[in-house]
């Protein structure tokens, strides 16, 4: 009897040691994917799936066998193993948004740096090479810290278009010749300059920044301006409140009983700072396609985030005619991509109430919805393609500005 005892720990020894040598190599590779395997929580989630599975083969007696025998017996065996199903599934469904949610794209250098006055700006006189799974280009910016523009004709004494935006505007994954502003300029034969104040992730908030500290001015020095469109979508009301997760450095505006907005600092002082240790697990758990999907879905704004929003860009209307008599502003609304169809009727409507002209994507590009590919970079990539652009710029001149000066043909 003595010696059935003593032999009762010995029979746990194999099997013990042996979880410990799986549940040793599934942690080192969960820390070598982590660090440096493309999509690391697949393979986290697979390992964790077979160290489970190889877990519960050792447990099955003396002697792992490898076969469904070790899954009967104790409770927590069918528990365990459905676990490393869920676990298998979960992987599945990481890789599918791994292969199909757009993560940020990569530079090729420094790309921006941070502004007190915009948040941040693009580094002057550079050419970044952008990389994406959905593009591979080059994007030159110029010394005044804008995307460049085709240089207009002197002697067709040139005038002035502005314009304000984010990416859209800017030309995110677009070859220089390929914006919006430099396909006005170009289809225009050189008798507007335009100029490209947009930037990835801006919002209004940016556009009443660099007129109200005299950066567009500092810019525009040699010609008067006869347009500003200012490139719209619905989450710019998110952007001009701080309700996303980017851009916390950027200029905040409140609103004011009087319906006003003043400037109030940037958004660095409403956001949480986290412990060291929080800002790892954050950073970590940021490489999961999946957590990535959750945590950027948007927050619904409010009613007062909507008049901040309307307010922010009627004072930049405002101050443009205060320093430019005569120059027209208006809205280029780009179709909603985040479902916001009440946001977005507000918002056109609010800019209509305010006696701003808005010009509907949709009007000079039928097929160009948040379901359709037609005219965006790519099926996952809804920014607009060069083609959408070229047809946007004439749709500009020929029927916006004055058809007879811009003197431009059809481009499609």
């Amino acid at each position: 009897m003595a010696a059935e005892v003593s032999d009762e720990p010995k029979r746990w020894i194999r099997p013990t040691l042996g979880i410990v040598l799986i549940l040793a190599a599934a942690l080192a590779v969960s820390a070598l994917a982590l660090k440096a395997l493309p999509a690391p929580f697949v393979w986290i989630d697979l390992t964790g799936a077979c160290a489970l599975v190889a877990g519960l083969c050792c447990l099955h007696g003396s002697r792992p066998r490898w076969s469904l025998s070790c899954l009967r017996g104790e409770w927590f065996r069918p528990v365990l193993f459905h676990i490393a199903v869920a676990l298998v599934a979960l992987a599945s469904v990481e890789a599918y948004f791994s292969l199909h949610h757009n993560g940020p794209a990569s530079y090729s250098s420094a790309f921006y740096v941070l502004d007190e006055a915009m948040g941040a700006v693009p580094i002057s006189d550079a050419k970044v090479h952008a990389t994406h799974k959905t593009f591979d280009v080059t994007y030159t910016i110029d010394s005044n810290g804008l995307r460049v523009t085709l240089p207009a004709q002197k002697e067709a004494h040139p005038g002035c278009i502005l314009f304000f935006g984010d990416s859209f505007t800017f030309g995110e994954g677009l070859q220089d010749d390929e914006t919006l502003p430099y396909q006005v300029g170009l289809q225009s034969g050189g008798r507007y300059h335009a100029f490209n104040f947009g930037f990835v992730g801006y919002g209004p908030q940016q556009m009443l920044s660099a007129i109200e500290t005299g950066r567009v001015r500092r810019v525009v020095d040699d010609c008067t301006p006869e347009y500003a469109f200012y490139g719209a979508i619905t989450d710019h009301v998110r952007r001009a409140v701080g309700k996303v997760p980017y851009g916390k450095h950027g200029p905040r505006y409140v609103l004011d009983p009087d319906g006003t907005v003043r400037r109030d600092g940037n958004f660095e002082g409403l956001a949480r700072t986290y412990s060291p240790a929080e800002t790892e697990l954050r950073w970590q758990f940021g490489k999961s396609a999946i957590y990535r999907l959750l945590a950027d879905r948007p927050p619904r704004p409010t009613e007062d985030d909507i008049r901040t929003t309307l307010a922010i860009v009627r004072r930049s209307r405002d101050l443009l005619v205060e320093q430019y008599p005569g120059i027209k502003f208006q809205v280029i609304f780009w179709p909603d991509w985040n479902a916001d169809g009440d946001l977005s009727r507000e918002l056109q409507d609010g800019f209509r109430q305010l006696s701003i002209p808005v010009h509907r994507v949709e009007d000079a590009l039928p097929a160009f919805t948040r379901t359709s590919s037609e005219y965006s970079i790519s099926y996952d990539n809804n920014h607009p393609n060069a083609l959408a652009n070229r047809i946007l710029a004439n749709y500009l001149l020929t029927r916006i500005v004055t058809p007879e000066s811009a003197g431009c043909a059809a481009s499609k």
